[in-house]
């Protein structure tokens, strides 16, 4: 095999590609690339048997073929490479690729393209279509709230992804706190449909995604998820099991209500969590309601104290106080693409839920803390 393909545009290939390839995996053919030259376009293949990612660059091919090579080393050398234009060339013996320029070559050994597994293909026409742009928000927007590692419960380590009605619902949460959120979507299937897809895919993916409204094609079959955008063809598996009823956590109604500026409420909580260091209640804020007033308090016992007033009208006429874990809250701002926040509160008990103001879709519920009575924030 021999191809010749432009250095910078092999780079950005490789770069999407080796978000599918793990370190830790005891296959060593798992830690490879598998490239394939042929009919213009040189393909780069990685996966580690849970994620697989294929996408392709323009390649002048004099001998087609296919061989693997080790996906760090590989893509360390072509990011070191100063020319414009490298040329990969294959060994007869299929053992060992070669890299070279106008002054330098390097050689990597490789195995057998054969040893590759086979990536799952979608030949059907999509579940779905989603722009970019969309995706790439609703992910931020909910991923924060999924768990990162969760050995009982491996569900909350997805995200539900529900189809519905011309709008694709995303919904991620670890048992603490909520986030929900929905766009926009084509599709000719009226059936609802629910997937748990990966944090980790949905991370990956959201990497190279644009601000743009160039389609993504979503398709589902069995058990494998496949998203097609460009160049980029990704796969992964679903997680298996039943996600929980979070539409249940949001709260029907809440009693007082109120439009806060997002900038002004993330300084407090970030004032606040400098002194919220107490060993049995890290990061815990008091958030003292009141008609004409938010008040945040925080306290560490051999540290200090402090107080944070922020002008605002509730509805109703509230006097209570509710304690959250402020860096959730502090999370759930930072993932909100609207200058005011909508915070409803009921009681010391009930959940605190936030809402975009722009778009009252993308919801994030934190439920309270419970504080022993020897502790007054």
């Amino acid at each position: 095999m021999k191809t010749t393909v432009e250095r910078k545009g092999l780079l950005n290939a490789l770069s999407v590609a080796f978000k599918a390839i793990s370190s830790k995996s005891p296959l060593p053919i798992l830690t490879h690339f598998l490239l394939e030259a042929g009919g213009g376009r040189l393909k780069i293949s990685a996966t580690d048997s849970d994620l697989g990612i294929e996408t392709a660059v323009s390649a002048e091919d004099s001998e087609p073929g296919a061989f693997t090579t080790p996906a760090k080393t590989f893509m360390d050398i072509i990011s070191l490479i100063q020319d414009d234009y490298v040329t990969i060339v294959k060994d007869e013996e299929g053992t060992e690729c070669r890299i070279t320029t106008e002054d330098s070559s390097c050689t990597l050994m490789t195995l057998s393209p054969e040893d590759f597994p086979i990536i799952p293909r979608f030949d059907a026409d999509p579940d779905f279509i989603i722009t970019q742009n969309d995706l790439r928000r609703a992910v931020r927007n909910v991923l924060f709230s999924a768990a990162s590692h969760e050995e009982t419960r491996a569900i909350l380590t997805g995200v539900c992804l529900t189809v519905s009605e011309g709008r694709a619902e995303f919904a991620a949460t670890d048992a603490r706190r909520l986030a929900v959120t929905s766009v926009p979507v084509k599709t000719s299937n009226q059936e609802t449909r629910s997937y748990v897809v990966p944090r980790r895919t949905l991370d990956e993916i959201s990497k190279f995604m644009k601000a743009s409204d160039d389609d993504v094609f979503v398709g589902v079959k069995k058990s494998m998820i496949f998203f097609q955008a460009g160049d980029v063809f990704i796969t992964s598996r679903l997680l298996e099991g039943r996600y929980p009823n979070f539409r249940q956590v949001i709260p029907e109604s809440s009693d007082y209500r109120t439009r806060i500026g997002k900038a002004s409420l993330s300084t407090a909580l970030k004032l606040m969590l400098i002194l919220s260091q107490e060993k049995n209640y890290s990061n815990l804020v008091s958030l003292v309601v009141r008609k004409d007033s938010l008040k945040l308090r925080a306290r560490t016992q051999d540290l200090g104290y402090g107080a944070k007033e922020i002008p605002c009208s509730f509805t109703g006429d509230p006097e209570f106080t509710v304690s959250f874990n402020g860096q959730f809250i502090l999370d759930v701002l930072a993932n909100m693409d609207s200058e005011e926040i909508i915070v409803e509160l009921t009681n010391s008990e009930f959940p605190g839920v936030f809402r975009s103001a722009e778009d009252e879709s993308h919801v994030c519920v934190v439920m309270p803390l419970k504080i022993s009575d020897g502790f007054d924030s």
